[in-house]
């Protein structure tokens, strides 16, 4: 029960973030009140949201997208894999977030605008998501030959 308690938390995780990011973004803007810090711009008799916190709500859009591919790779995982990318999360996210702090924005010289935040955490996100993945596969596969062996070794 708990280990699918941790699936479902990441598919939460990632639902939230998502709702969260096309909120603050002004994405779901229904009337004039909401959400409560849109400045209201009027374009060909429509109203739209010019959200302060655009950049942010991208941000944790693009945050979410990995977190559900994670939550459907790991619906493939067993205990002992979910315990793996649990240790691997562990080290693997507040690592992730302290590079994308300490290094965006960067100038690369052949580029003539340094790569914004949104880009390195566009990076690490799809990286973590390829290593959930990578983590899951080898797993199995391990566990598939090992259960091969078994039964080679052990004829009836």
């Amino acid at each position: 029960m708990k280990l699918w308690l941790g699936k479902i938390f990441v598919f939460i995780l990632g639902g939230f973030t998502y709702a969260v990011g096309k909120y603050i973004g002004g994405y779901w803007y229904i009337g004039q009140n909401f959400p409560a810090f849109c400045r209201t711009v009027t374009w060909s008799g429509k109203f739209y949201c010019n959200s302060p916190y655009l950049q942010q709500g991208i941000e944790l859009v693009n945050l979410s997208k990995p977190l559900v591919i994670i939550g459907i790779i790991l619906l493939f995982a067993n205990a002992a894999i979910f315990r793996q990318w649990l240790r691997f999360s562990k080290y693997y996210v507040p690592i992730a977030v302290a590079l994308v702090l300490l290094i965006y924005p960067i100038s690369i010289p052949p580029m003539t605008s340094p790569t914004s935040r949104l880009y390195g955490l566009y990076v690490f996100t799809q990286l973590y998501a390829v290593i959930a993945f990578c983590i899951v596969a080898v797993e199995l596969l391990r566990g598939w030959l090992n259960k091969r062996a078994q039964r080679s070794s052990n004829p009836r």
